[in-house]
């Protein structure tokens, strides 16, 4: 079983920037640390497809990367795929943004890696669970977290039925459109938000796309968004366990994270709930911070969290969606986005930068573990944790 990772470097005249971004957006030099340092007899490798301005990359960062993953420059197929579907990339800003990206990353798998069992990752998770492990848990399983961050995938229908399906958005998006948006509360606005989450929603739901339940027994969590523990679903309801039971336990064991007694299979490091993160390790610094209580995602992709995002992105929210910034947090939030700006305009060290993955990483897996938030004191959502 392969295990894989795709990744877009948007081609710019400005490669320090195109490089800052990428390591801004995703986690492939922490979670390829992560691999060596805490699953160094793991036998399995995770296959990095990188697309786009991979010159990008200093030669040092891709060694980094390289001395614990399997590095491909994967361009050439990735754009002849782009040419194959015009009318997709014209809807959804190019190939190389995240929208246009989203639909494409799968063909490429699968161009990549034909009549081979896969698991897919987006490229800002960090394995929590060695590599082979994972492997054997999902052996057989063709499923997705309920959300693209992840994808088991052993039935290559699936694939099929991806590039089946895009054709017809390629021929007539309103058509396509008209089979499923009376499906959602907020229509047309809902699917733009998150596109490729959404067109995977349709086809999971329609019977399209392969899709299997975890039963009890399954020896790892899957958590497609940490923010709305102890919530274990995020486009597409489960038929099995859809929380984990309350009040729930957390507890680091040789490196590995666990709730309940039950490790995590990974971390999807989602700027929500980086920013999460970002805010609890800003007030450990000081003693008063104590004063703030609970604390939610506070930043939403550059801006002040609020309840509009998080509609258009979660179609159960009201089943126990991320919790919204109450008014005595605004002040918060509004300092921390103005602190993000600045200290991305400034080209902070990322090792000094609270917002980057490289100093969370630093701060929750090599310093600390994820005792800060995940506590009764400090997670937003009532009752969740024991302590």
């Amino acid at each position: 079983m392969r295990h894989i990772s795709v990744n877009f470097i948007r081609p710019s005249a400005d490669r320090a920037a195109t490089f800052a971004t990428l390591t801004e957006s995703t986690w492939l030099v922490e979670n390829a640390e992560h691999l060596h340092s805490v699953h160094p007899r793991s036998k399995d490798k995770l296959h990095v497809l990188l697309v786009g301005q991979t010159d990008a990359i200093p030669a040092g960062v891709l060694e980094s990367i390289g001395s614990t993953c399997v590095v491909h420059d994967a361009t050439k197929d990735y754009d002849a795929l782009a040419a194959e579907f015009p009318n997709v990339m014209a809807y959804f800003g190019g190939p190389y943004s995240v929208f246009g990206f989203g639909f494409l990353r799968w063909l490429l798998i699968d161009r990549i890696f034909p009549g081979e069992p896969v698991l897919c990752y987006d490229g800002d998770v960090v394995h929590n669970v060695a590599l082979d492990d994972l492997a054997a848990a999902f052996k057989g399983i063709t499923r997705t977290a309920t959300s693209t961050c992840f994808a088991s995938i052993a039935d290559r229908e699936w694939f099929r039925a991806w590039r089946r399906n895009l054709q017809l958005v390629e021929s007539n998006f309103a058509s396509f459109l008209d089979k499923y948006l009376s499906t959602l509360t907020y229509g047309v606005e809902q699917v733009l938000s998150s596109p490729e989450e959404y067109f995977a929603k349709f086809l999971i739901e329609a019977g399209e796309l392969p899709h299997q339940e975890l039963d009890a027994s399954f020896p790892y969590w899957v958590v497609p968004q940490p923010q709305i523990l102890p919530r274990l679903f995020n486009y597409v309801r489960i038929d099995g366990m859809e929380r984990i039971p309350t009040p729930m336990t957390y507890a680091r064991v040789d490196r590995i994270d666990q709730i309940n007694g039950r490790p995590v299979a990974f971390w999807h490091m989602q700027k929500p709930f980086m920013s999460q993160l970002s805010a609890l390790a800003i007030l450990s610094r000081d003693p008063r911070s104590a004063s703030f209580g609970t604390i939610p995602p506070l930043i939403f992709y550059g801006r002040r969290a609020s309840v509009t995002g998080y509609l258009m992105n979660d179609p159960y929210h009201h089943l126990g969606g991320t919790p919204t910034v109450p008014w005595s947090l605004y002040k918060l939030a509004n300092w921390l986005v103005e602190q993000q700006q600045t200290l991305r305009k400034s080209n902070a060290r990322p090792t000094d930068n609270p917002f980057h993955p490289a100093f969370l990483y630093d701060f929750y897996f090599r310093k600390n573990d994820m005792s800060l938030p995940f506590s009764r004191a400090r997670w937003p959502i009532a009752d969740a944790w024991a302590e």
